[in-house]
């Protein structure tokens, strides 16, 4: 019985510690309303027409599932220097919820992206 309670006491203690920090991932694209159209940054003439054109759209629901933008929802986050229209970066850490919009959770900050 003294033996097995030392393989099992010792078993805890040589166990591999689990990390306690989740990893952190990133998704770019263009703010709108608490949502990200994911996409590559577009060149500034091409952003003027997108931003032009997402603006035309006044129905939230035609915006969701038009075909033409990448939904993801990043849900209430402080973003203070956030503003419609701009290029983000958004730090989670998971998961993304597979809906559409799909949803980040464990959202931890949103940087906008300046031009260099």
């Amino acid at each position: 019985m003294i033996v097995c309670s030392l393989a099992f006491f010792s078993f805890l203690l040589l166990k591999p510690k689990e990390e306690s920090e989740e990893a952190l991932m990133v998704i770019a694209g263009y703010y709108w309303s608490g949502m990200i159209d994911e996409r590559e940054r577009l060149s500034s003439d091409q952003e003027a027409i997108y931003q032009s054109d997402y603006l035309d759209i006044t129905n939230s629901t035609k915006k969701v599932f038009d075909p033409r933008y990448n939904w993801v929802e990043v849900g209430a986050v402080s973003a203070k220097n956030v503003q419609n229209g701009d290029y983000v970066q958004v730090y989670f850490t998971g998961p993304i919820l597979e809906l559409y919009p799909a949803k980040l959770r464990g959202v931890v900050k949103i940087e906008v992206v300046v031009e260099d």
